[in-house]
């Protein structure tokens, strides 16, 4: 896809999903006060209560359409406490010329993501987040890490020009209206269930631009992959990914399980989880196939999204990784107390 195809595709994306909508609510807002205003004495009550249905969807929308979302969760880092790490993502950022962000450190993340929250909903901005979880780091050498913190700077990366990067906003946006919709959808069941009309509009179109969004993602995952694997090598890569694949049950199976097992057998837990953590990971796992057969499949919550169709662009064959002789957790928060301390909160 040529520089003038990209503009052209993300122009017609942000259209779609920022101008149309906002047209379509001013055009649903209009009617409804006309039907409320307008005298029609052979049908006035009916057209009243339309009228006033399609203005509290258009209010519901406005407020929509202007909505914010709080960051992730987790411990949020201050400048210097993990200068190694801060160092890591800093070049990263100067790199590729990536976004400023936050720094998160969560206790129970299974993603090392940089994250875009929307600001004032279509024609707002990104707020952006590191949020790198625990097991990540603990699983993936400092090499693999690498590639996968600068995967997630070149998605959001200003090389990617300026309309590229607010149809991927408006993804993000789009998704999580989605999810608060549907959310709020489940909660009004029963005798709340009449609080649904008013998004009767907004949901159905939520949903359906959350399916518009996705074969231009995937085509961003791909063009993300072959710049890392050009400048880190495509097995580097291939091997974080399919590590993250299998690492939520992974943990699930060869850690909790073995905790689980020490207290019901009235031991007491490792003094150090994360270092007991990093130990189970550092073994070839059993069972590794048939995790990664399923996260190749689309079975796996915590895997990396289209992992099998990433592969095959990059003509790797997925297999289960030989785990890092250390873990990247060890270099970047080396002379740190920050494991012991998300320790506590988890």
């Amino acid at each position: 896809m040529n520089w003038i195809e990209d503009r052209i595709r993300s122009a017609a994306l942000f259209g779609m999903a920022a101008i149309a909508p906002f047209l379509g609510l001013v055009f649903i807002g209009l009617l409804g006060a006309l039907l409320v205003i307008l005298p029609l004495p052979w049908c006035r009550f009916p057209a009243l209560l339309v009228g006033i249905f399609l203005l509290i969807n258009t209010l519901e929308g406005i407020r929509t359409a202007f909505m914010s979302f709080s960051g992730p969760p987790g411990r949020v880092l201050e400048p210097g406490e993990a200068p190694v790490l801060e160092t890591h993502l800093e070049a990263a950022r100067a790199a590729w010329q990536g976004p400023r962000a936050r720094l998160i450190l969560a206790p129970d993340a299974w993603s090392v993501e940089l994250t875009g929250v929307p600001r004032w909903g279509l024609f707002g901005w990104n707020r952006y987040h590191w949020y790198i979880g625990i097991y990540p780091m603990l699983c993936l050498g400092l090499r693999e890490l690498q590639a996968v913190t600068e995967w997630e700077t070149v998605f959001w990366s200003d090389y990617q020009g300026w309309l590229n990067l607010q149809a991927k906003r408006l993804a993000a946006y789009w998704y999580r209206v989605h999810l608060h919709l549907e959310t709020r959808a489940r909660d009004h069941r029963g005798t709340g269930g009449w609080r649904n009309l008013f998004r009767i509009f907004t949901r159905p179109c939520a949903r359906w631009m959350v399916r518009q969004f996705q074969p231009f993602l995937a085509r961003e995952f791909v063009r993300t992959d072959m710049a890392i694997a050009h400048r880190h090598g495509a097995p580097t890569l291939v091997r974080a990914l399919c590590r993250l694949a299998i690492l939520h049950p992974l943990v699930q199976r060869r850690g909790f399980a073995a905790w689980d097992s020490r207290i019901q057998g009235g031991q007491s837990l490792p003094e150090d989880l994360y270092a007991h953590l990093a130990e189970v990971l550092a073994r070839y796992p059993e069972g590794a196939d048939g995790m990664l057969d399923l996260a190749l499949d689309g079975l796996q919550r915590e895997a990396p999204p289209l992992l099998r169709l990433r592969l095959d662009y990059m003509e790797a064959k997925a297999q289960a990784p030989v785990p890092p002789a250390t873990p990247a957790s060890r270099h970047l928060l080396e002379g740190t107390d920050l494991l012991r301390q998300v320790h506590g909160l988890w």
